[in-house]
C-alpha cells in the first residue's frame, strides 16, 4: 500500500510534512525519552487503496485504531490494535489465530473479504472484545462455543457458509445487543437458553434451516428486541403471544416458515411495530381489529396463508402504509374504500382471493395521482378506467 495518483485523498503522505498531519493520521504524546509524538490511528477508509498491508505498520508501538475498510487491500496484520477494520477488501486465506492472543483488541472487523476455513476457537480468548464482525466471507464448520465472549456486545456472522447448530453456550453471551447469524446452514432449534440475553436489541436468524416451534419462554427475558428476523427457516407451531411483550420492536419477519394458528390478537400492543412480515407461512383465522393500532406500520405482508374473512374497513386508518400483500388467501366481501385514504401506499396485492364487487374509485385515485404504482387484483374484481395495473385470472 503505496500512495499514489489512485489514492482519493493522500494530503502529506510520503512528503517532508510532518507525519501528524497527513491525511488520516491521528497522533498522541510519545515517551518522555524522545518528546516525538506517536502515531495513535490511521483512517483510510475507502480511499482506492490497493496492495498488500505493510509489514511496517507491526513497528508503529502507539498504534490503537486502525481503519483501512473498503479498499482493495490484501494480506493479514499480526498486530494488537483495539480497533482492526479491514472490512470491504480482498483479504484471503484463513483467519490468522494469533488475534487470539491479542490483549487489548476491542473491535475487530473482516467483513466482506475472501477468508475460507472456519473461525478459530482461539479467538475467544481476546476476552477484550467488544465487536467481531466476519459477516459475507466464505467461512465454514461450526460456530465456536466462545463461552469467555461474556463482553461482546455485537456479532456479526451472516452470509457465509456456517453449519450446525447454535451452541447453548451462547446463553453466557449476556452483553449481546446485536446477534446476525443469517444465510448460513445452521439447524436445530434455537437454544431456550438464550432468554438470558437480556439486552439484545436486533436478532437476525433468517435464511438458515432452523426448526421447531419460536422460543416463547424467550421473550418474557428478551424484551428489548427492535429487529427480529426468522424468516426463511422451517419454524412451526403458533406465533408466541410471548411476544407481545416486545413493545420495542419494529421490525417482526417470520415469513416463509411453517407457522400454524391464527394472528396473536397481542400483535397491537406492539405501537412501534414498522414492518410486520407473516406471510408464507399456514395461518388461519381473520385479520385482527387490533392492528388498528399499529399506526406506524409500512409494511403489512400476510400473503400466501389460509386467512379469510373481510378485509377490515379500519385498515385505512393505518396512514403510513406503503406496503400490503394480501394475496393468495380466502378473503372475501369487498374491497375497502377506506385504503384509498391511505396516501403513501405504494403496493397493494389483493390478487387469489374470493374478493368481490369493483375496486372502489378512492383506491383507483391513488394509481391516477401516482401514489400507487402496483395494484393487482383479480380479473373477476372490476377495474374502472383501468386503474388495476395487473390482474389475475
Amino acid at each position: 500500500v503505496k500512495p499514489d495518483s489512485g489514492w482519493k485523498t493522500q494530503t502529506g503522505w510520503m512528503t517532508s510534512a510532518d507525519y501528524c498531519s497527513w491525511y488520516g493520521v491521528t497522533c498522541v504524546k510519545g515517551d518522555a525519552a524522545t518528546g516525538n509524538a506517536q502515531i495513535e490511528s490511521i483512517t483510510l477508509e475507502d480511499n482506492n487503496l490497493q496492495g498488500s498491508l505493510p509489514s511496517e505498520l507491526t513497528g508503529l508501538d502507539y498504534l490503537n485504531v486502525l481503519n483501512l475498510g473498503s479498499n482493495s487491500i490484501g494480506g493479514t496484520l499480526l498486530r494488537d490494535l483495539r480497533f482492526l477494520l479491514l472490512s470491504n477488501n480482498n483479504i484471503e486465506g484463513t483467519i490468522p489465530t494469533e488475534y487470539g492472543s491479542f490483549n487489548s483488541i476491542r473491535h475487530l472487523d473482516l467483513g466482506h473479504n475472501q477468508l475460507s476455513g472456519s473461525i478459530p476457537t482461539q479467538l475467544e480468548k481476546a476476552f477484550t472484545m467488544k465487536s467481531l464482525d466476519l459477516h459475507d466471507n466464505n467461512l465454514e464448520g461450526d460456530i465456536p462455543e466462545f463461552v469467555e465472549f461474556e463482553g461482546l456486545t455485537e456479532l456479526n456472522l451472516q452470509n457465509n457458509n456456517l453449519k450446525g447448530k447454535l451452541p447453548p453456550s451462547f446463553a453466557k453471551l449476556t452483553s449481546l445487543v446485536h446477534l446476525r447469524l443469517s444465510n448460513n446452514t445452521l439447524t436445530g432449534f434455537v437454544p431456550e437458553e438464550m432468554e438470558a440475553m437480556t439486552v439484545l436489541e436486533f436478532l437476525m436468524l433468517d435464511r438458515n434451516n432452523f426448526v421447531g416451534s419460536i422460543p416463547s419462554k424467550m421473550f418474557y427475558q428478551v424484551t428489548r428486541l427492535q429487529h427480529l428476523d426468522l424468516q426463511f427457516n422451517g419454524f412451526s407451531g403458533n406465533i408466541p403471544d410471548s411476544v407481545s411483550r416486545l413493545v420495542d420492536l419494529k421490525d417482526f419477519m417470520v415469513n416463509h416458515n411453517a407457522l400454524t394458528g391464527k394472528i396473536p390478537l397481542y400483535v397491537g400492543l406492539m405501537l412501534d411495530l414498522q414492518v410486520l412480515s407473516l406471510g408464507n407461512n399456514k395461518l388461519t383465522g381473520d385479520i385482527p381489529d387490533q392492528f388498528t393500532s399499529l399506526k406506524d406500520l409500512k409494511k403489512l405482508q400476510l400473503q400466501s396463508n389460509f386467512l379469510e374473512g373481510t378485509i377490515p374497513s379500519t385498515i385505512g386508518a393505518l396512514k403510513r402504509l406503503e406496503v400490503v400483500e394480501l394475496n393468495h388467501n380466502s378473503f372475501n366481501g369487498q374491497i375497502p374504500s377506506e385504503i384509498g385514504y391511505i396516501h403513501t401506499l405504494k403496493d397493494l396485492k389483493l390478487y387469489d382471493n374470493a374478493l368481490a364487487g369493483s375496486v372502489p374509485p378512492e383506491v383507483c385515485a391513488l394509481v391516477k395521482e401516482e401514489d400507487l404504482t402496483y395494484l393487482g387484483v383479480d380479473c373477476s374484481v372490476t377495474c374502472a378506467d383501468g386503474c388495476c395495473t395487473k390482474c389475475f385470472d
